[in-house]
This record gives structure tokens, C-alpha cells and sequence, in this order.
């Protein structure tokens, strides 16, 4: 084989190996979303939210689950639930220890849970708010432990 087509066959070999490896992570991306998609469709979550109805926390989390599943592959639809009780604690309890870790359980908690533990409001907890994961917020604010 001339020199010249073996350059040209290394460098079409090259280009489809290169354009392989691009195209590789979406494919298997777009697999997981279409296993997320597929866990979502048709299921209906609940949205724990630790204030009465009415309150500041519970319009945003009624706002929030109105167009959540417009965002969420597969359309899941969320209901709301209030839960209150001990300032957040019983809510937050629940989504940790008693709520399915399957996604479809999603909830508010105040700002001011995970100081709750170092300040020792006389609240007895039986969970870490620390290791909650924070999807968000619809709000900026800052809270400050002095």
C-alpha cells in the first residue's frame, strides 16, 4: 500500500475513533435518563412541607410541585403534605428516618434545622441534618449562628 493511502486509512481511523469516544458519554447519558424517565412516569411523589397551610414555606412548596414535573424526566406528579410539629423537627424526621429513599419523597425543612444540634434548643434529635442533600432553594437568605 502507497504511503500516501495509509496516511489517509490513519486518519479516518483516527476520526472515526475520536468521533466514537465523543459520541460514547451520550449514549450511555441518554440511557440513564431513559431509566429515569422510566422510574417517573405515571408515579406520583409527595412534597413533605413543615409549615401549616397558608404559610410562606407551604405557597412555595405548592408553587414549586405545580411545575417541578415539568422539569423532571418522566413527569412524575407531586402532591403536597403538610407536616407540622417541634418547629420542623417532626417533618424532617420523617423524611430521614421514615420516608422511602426513592425519590419520590421530596420535602421543605427550615434553614435553621442543621444549627439545631450544635445550639441545643432542647429539642432531642435522632438524625443528622447535616447530611441532607439540598436540592435548592426558591429564596436567598442568610442565617448567621452567633
Amino acid at each position: 500500500m502507497p504511503r500516501r493511502h495509509r496516511l489517509g486509512f490513519m486518519w479516518r481511523t483516527l476520526w472515526v475513533a475520536l468521533g466514537a469516544a465523543a459520541l460514547w458519554p451520550h449514549a450511555a447519558s441518554a440511557q440513564g435518563a431513559r431509566a429515569v424517565e422510566e422510574f417517573y412516569r405515571g408515579k406520583t411523589g409527595t412534597m413533605i412541607i413543615y409549615t401549616p397551610a397558608g404559610g410562606t414555606y407551604d405557597i412555595y412548596a405548592r408553587l414549586l410541585i405545580r411545575h417541578f414535573s415539568d422539569h423532571l424526566q418522566g413527569g412524575a406528579k407531586f402532591i403536597p403534605k403538610n407536616m407540622i410539629g417541634a418547629g420542623g423537627i417532626t417533618a424532617a424526621r420523617y423524611l430521614y428516618l421514615g420516608a422511602a429513599k426513592d425519590g419520590l419523597t421530596i420535602g421543605t425543612i427550615g434553614r435553621g434545622l442543621p444549627f439545631e444540634p450544635m445550639l441545643g434548643g432542647g429539642q432531642t434529635i435522632d438524625f443528622d441534618p447535616i447530611t441532607f442533600t439540598w436540592l435548592g432553594s426558591m429564596n436567598k437568605e442568610s442565617s448567621l449562628a452567633v
